[in-house]
């Protein structure tokens, strides 16, 4: 799996309005934008924040003590490890 650095991440495609994340590992990435769209199986380190109305394809991984955002979407199959905050009109298993 690709280990994305953040001059990689910033350097990545945004289209229609939604910034493209491979799927990949993106431990050290802190800060993902509103309206992301992190693709299946990838994983999201710990302590990160994922901005409001961004999708997270199925089999992701979210690390622990994540914050992320309004109205996300996150798909089945998803692991969400501890202390991380939901915010609301997120849904699950679209």
């Amino acid at each position: 799996m690709k280990i994305y650095t953040q001059a990689e991440f910033n350097a990545l495609p945004v289209v229609g309005s939604r910034k493209q994340c491979p799927t990949g590992d993106y431990s050290a990435i802190k800060d993902f934008p509103k309206r992301s769209l992190i693709y299946q199986g990838s994983i999201i380190g710990e302590d990160s924040i994922i901005g409001a109305y961004s999708i997270i394809c199925a089999g992701s991984a979210i690390g622990e003590g994540c914050e992320i955002g309004e109205g996300c979407k996150i798909d089945a199959g998803c692991k969400i490890y501890a202390h991380c905050t939901i915010g609301k009109g997120t849904t699950f298993g679209f």
